[in-house]
């Protein structure tokens, strides 16, 4: 979190395994797909 002028920027990053929500990594032909898929996210807040 941190002040940008008059703004509020929160900004995070996680890292999830579908495997921990029991789902399989799916495959396309022969390859197999990462498991882990990466979410980050940014919220910006100013006066109106």
């Amino acid at each position: 979190m941190r002040h940008d002028g008059d703004r509020l920027v929160l900004e995070g990053e996680r890292l999830f395994d579908i495997r921990d929500f029991g789902l399989k990594p799916p495959r396309i032909l022969m390859l197999r797909v990462d498991p882990t898929v990466t979410v980050r996210i940014r919220l910006v807040a100013e006066p109106a």
